[in-house]
């Protein structure tokens, strides 16, 4: 089991990033988390699967899934989702090869057309090229 400290650094992290979403884009609905315990729930799921060497594919695109579909936070889900995801994939050493448009359109049909875990799982693995 992953140690508080290492829940609470990633717990940070997505607050990190959820943050500085509001910073990018148009209007803003709501500054608040929503769900605490989903917030929890999504970096303990980070912390373990780093923890026992989860492949990065499969830890970025579970979080990114995980906060798009479960909406820890009253705003940014879609932008705090791909930041994670995107800052997971880096700290591996992928390198993103798909566009931005397409980056884009993936990420909010997440929610919009009900896609899978698995399906955001495979198309992360195939948007970041692994050094």
């Amino acid at each position: 089991m992953a140690s508080r400290a290492d829940v609470e650094l990633y717990r940070e992290l997505v607050l990190i990033e959820w943050r500085r979403a509001f910073d990018v884009g148009g209007p803003h609905w709501s500054r608040t988390i929503r769900d605490e315990g989903t917030l929890d729930h999504v970096a303990a799921r980070i912390a373990e699967e780093i923890r026992v060497n989860t492949r990065p594919s499969l830890v970025a695109g579970r979080a990114l899934y995980r906060i798009v579909a479960f909406h820890p936070f009253g705003d940014c889900n879609h932008r705090t989702g791909w930041a994670v995801c995107n800052l997971l994939m880096l700290q591996a050493g992928g390198r993103l090869v798909a566009s931005t448009d397409a980056v884009v359109r993936f990420v909010k049909s997440i929610d919009q057309f009900g896609r899978s875990e698995d399906d955001v799982v495979t198309w992360v693995r195939e948007a970041f090229s692994l050094g």
